[in-house]
């Protein structure tokens, strides 16, 4: 009787020791998993503040890229009106030219009939 009751001791503190791992396995599991999610939150955190800074200093770049291309196309439009506005007044006054040129035709063509009128005049009183 004596060896069950010591085997019998012996099993309770045995089963209270396994008990014992087992609760302490369970919390260090616990804790374990607590400082995973813990360190996997805070590394999320920084991959997104990380994300958030590269997008950020993208969209700046781009920004910087689209303000020097307007400011070209700014410049080149402005040139293309200037040289639109240069053609227009080279053709109001090739248009200017022309009138200038019948009219100056025209009188010639007037001053011809007057000295072919002179001429008969003449003529005829010789």
């Amino acid at each position: 009787q004596a060896v069950r009751q010591s085997s019998s001791e012996a099993s309770q503190r045995l089963q209270h020791l396994l008990t014992q791992v087992e609760s302490r396995q369970s919390e260090s599991l616990t804790k374990c998993r607590d400082q995973a999610a813990t360190h996997l939150r805070e590394a999320e955190a920084r991959q997104s503040e990380a994300l958030k800074m590269a997008m950020d200093q993208a969209s700046a770049s781009l920004c910087q890229g689209l303000r020097v291309v307007q400011a070209e196309l700014g410049v080149t439009g402005k040139g293309l009106q200037d040289q639109l506005e240069q053609l227009r007044q080279s053709a109001r006054d090739a248009s200017s030219a022309q009138m200038k040129q019948a009219l100056c035709l025209e009188d010639a063509g007037s001053d011809l009939k007057t000295l072919q009128a002179c001429l008969r005049t003449c003529e005829d009183h010789i």
